[in-house]
């Protein structure tokens, strides 16, 4: 299932396997996700401890180095988008289940499902958006090093400062230096929110709609059973996404949605380039990434409420009874869930606040 979304996932894991990024890897072999082995396990919990040391110098740089409000916005885009990604990728425990997860869905057969060609077709344009962005943004983040130093949120700023500039070959050699800190950071942080936030949640959310949609044509003694069945796999999806991963996504992916989008128009006249094509592969790729997931996860709790309505009468009394016990599909964040306007509701939420950041500013 969704095996052109597969191909593109197998080239994360080339860049995470290059990196050592990611506590699990793919057995070439067995065209299966495995964990990675103890020994590169280390070099996994480094990169964890390298994000969370990079994140505190950007929080100290837009401390202390910004000049005027659009700058700070615009560092704390740059750091907003690198939190977010660093929610997704603190596996301290190692949790094995979004793997598993992951390999039933790619070994199920593929039916003819109503909207599968479609519901496939979004999931691998989604993937390979976002691993142009894991290739993108790096490179503008490390360009914007080079070109604009001093800007907060960069580690060349912590550095930055009228006497810097005249360091001349030294003062070359060390932003070379932390531009490539910077671009093997933001893509290594890329890959490893990808993996979370994109293979296991996109793929996760996506195989819940195309089982809802495989109900209406299952034969109508088998269909009890399947949606119960469809219900243990709701619940291993909330395991493996809902305490961190779409918790992430529904609280983190607005917020930083606003961020880049108040950047994006206060510096849509800006010569700079480099900051403005950052910024809007960033809000793309969140945009893209908040609309797709909330949109399918709100079809599938409506999908699921109006097929127990519809069973309902149709069933015998018994059955009914049986049917009423059983809830919706609901894909949850923390202890909340989505509903059919949620969607609406976030882009509501980020329009209006982007709005208010624009008015306070003049």
């Amino acid at each position: 299932m969704f095996s052109q979304a597969f191909l593109g996932i197998r080239r994360f894991f080339e860049i995470a396997d290059f990196y050592n990024c990611l506590f699990l890897t793919v057995d070439r072999k067995n065209n299966v996700l495995i964990p990675i082995d103890k020994r590169r396990q280390i070099k996994t919990y480094f990169w964890i401890a390298f994000h969370a040391f990079h994140l505190l110098c950007q929080m100290i740089s837009i401390k202390t180095k910004s000049s005027d409000l659009v700058l700070t916005v615009g560092g704390m885009t740059l750091s907003g988008a690198y939190l977010l990604a660093c929610l997704w990728l603190v596996d301290i425990k190692q949790d094995s289940t979004p793997g598993q997860l992951m390999n039933y869905i790619a070994a199920r057969e593929d039916k003819n499902i109503p909207g599968k060609v479609m519901i496939s077709t979004c999931l691998a344009i989604l993937v390979h958006l976002i691993y142009l962005a894991c290739w993108l943004v790096p490179i503008s983040v490390a360009t914007l090093s080079l070109l604009w130093p001093c800007f907060p949120s960069l580690l060349s700023s912590l550095l930055c400062s009228t006497e810097s500039r005249g360091w001349t070959g030294l003062w070359l050699l060390i932003q070379v230096a932390l531009a490539i800190v910077e671009f093997v950071g933001y893509q290594t942080v890329s890959v490893s929110a990808a993996h979370y936030g994109i293979s296991t949640t996109g793929t996760g959310i996506a195989s819940l709609w195309l089982y809802c949609k495989e109900l209406e044509i299952t034969e109508h003694a088998k269909k009890l059973r399947s949606y119960r069945n469809l219900k243990i796999l709701e619940k291993i999806v909330n395991a493996c996404i809902r305490n961190r991963i779409f918790l992430a996504i529904a609280l983190g992916g607005p917020l930083v949605q606003v961020l880049v989008g108040y950047t994006i128009i206060q510096i849509a006249n800006s010569p700079n380039v480099t900051i403005l094509a950052g910024s809007s592969v960033i809000y793309v790729s969140i945009f893209a990434t908040t609309m797709f997931y909330f949109s399918i996860a709100a079809q599938v709790y409506r999908m699921s409420k109006d097929w127990i309505k519809r069973q309902l009468r149709v069933l015998q009394k018994k059955e009914g009874r049986r049917l009423q016990s059983l809830m919706s599909i609901r894909i949850e964040f923390g202890n909340n869930f989505v509903e059919t306007l949620t969607p609406l509701v976030v882009q509501g939420f980020c329009i209006n606040e982007t709005v208010s950041l624009l008015l306070l500013n003049k």
